[in-house]
């Protein structure tokens, strides 16, 4: 595999390290960045933005989204409004697309709708006093490992549970079931599931279920990581790949933990 190269956006310097070429941005060409963050002015530059563009805009509302140091992109939404607004559009369209019946009768859909509503989750508390929900200590592992290790810079681009909902057949009944991710980071686009690979709580039936669930999340236009047994080198792995190639979609649905899981239940 080819080594990543950052140019600078000003004098065509060349480095293997993105801090490096950060470090030399800030150095070397801090009157030229209009006041704004060298990751600000690289990500302005790669995407052929005007470098002085200061803001982004919501997909919601339009309105002015500031930029995340930690995703290196602007934000998707500008405030809690857009994302309860967003939240909302996901549930009239389903509802449009299979009626109110039909999702409020699949007992899978009516847990993750309590759980959307937050009524039966625990609630993890930022440094910054933010607060964001978790179902488990899986959950509450990687909202800790983006706190402590990554240092994550706006809580509120944690979106959990994910607001999206995806329709799937339940491969042992035939019907329709309704899987909603655990979260859902905004700047990202990216959708993140996070379990056990203990082959002592799962059946084969729960594989083929997240097999679906998968296929479903992949027919989708978004960025997609699961992690197993908190390997959150997947996850920096993810983010340095959407930071390099915006353009490309991301979709992690394996790993090595899961393989195992796999062909320890079909052996």
């Amino acid at each position: 595999m080819s080594e990543t190269i950052y140019k600078c956006p000003f004098c065509n310097k060349k480095y293997v390290r993105k801090d490096a070429l950060m470090e030399h941005i800030a150095n070397s060409h801090e009157e030229e960045c209009y006041g704004l963050p060298p990751q600000q002015i690289y990500f302005n530059w790669k995407n052929k933005y005007p470098l002085s563009k200061d803001h982004g805009l919501s997909v919601v509302s339009g309105k002015p989204t500031k930029f995340n140091l930690t995703t290196c992109r602007y934000e998707r939404f500008a405030d809690e409004r857009d994302r309860q607004l967003y939240r909302e559009m996901f549930k009239k369209r389903m509802i449009q697309t299979y009626g109110k019946e039909t999702l409020l009768d699949d007992p899978k859909y009516q847990a993750e709708h309590m759980l959307a509503n937050r009524k039966i989750t625990s609630v993890y508390t930022w440094a910054n006093g933010e607060k964001t929900t978790f179902t488990g200590t899986y959950e509450k592992k990687f909202l800790e490992y983006l706190e402590n290790t990554l240092k994550w810079e706006n809580p509120t681009d944690v979106m959990a549970p994910a607001p999206q909902i995806f329709p799937y057949i339940d491969p042992e009944t035939g019907k329709q079931r309704n899987h909603i991710p655990d979260f859902y980071i905004t700047s990202l686009n990216l959708i993140v599931n996070i379990k056990a690979a203990d082959n002592k709580g799962y059946r084969l039936r729960d594989i083929e279920i997240e097999k679906a669930q998968d296929k479903a999340i992949k027919a989708s236009n978004f960025n997609y990581i699961k992690i197993y047994d908190n390997e959150f080198d997947r996850f920096e792995s993810a983010l340095s790949t959407i930071y390099n190639k915006p353009e490309k979609r991301i979709f992690l649905e394996s790993s090595q933990a899961f393989e195992q899981l796999n062909n320890d239940l079909t052996e």
